[in-house]
């Protein structure tokens, strides 16, 4: 449930963030961004959360600990970009 809800943040976040005039530092997204848009960017973004999720499932059938492991730091990596946005919207929203 927490990867779910920190990649929802990081959409907004990003999305927010580009509004405000910023930049996608992640080469990839950035171009599913300026091909696709919003649409492009949260099918990417969950598609890589589902296969996070699903390679999580089959780790942890075989090692449970494994697959634990994996996903508790799949979840804490996944809160950087988020804690990175938060902090750069305020900045923007603050310096206005």
């Amino acid at each position: 449930m927490w990867l779910v809800l920190v990649s929802a943040l990081d959409i907004i976040f990003t999305w927010v963030i580009l509004h405000l005039g910023g930049y996608e530092a992640n080469a990839l997204a950035a171009r599913i961004i300026d091909r696709y848009g919003l649409v492009g960017v949260v099918i990417f973004k969950f598609s890589m959360m589902a296969f996070v999720i699903l390679l999580c499932e089959f780790i942890g059938r075989r090692r449970l600990a494994s697959g634990r492991l994996l996903a508790y730091s799949a979840a804490l990596l996944s809160t950087f970009p988020v804690v990175v946005g938060g902090i750069l919207t305020v900045v923007c929203l603050v310096g206005d």
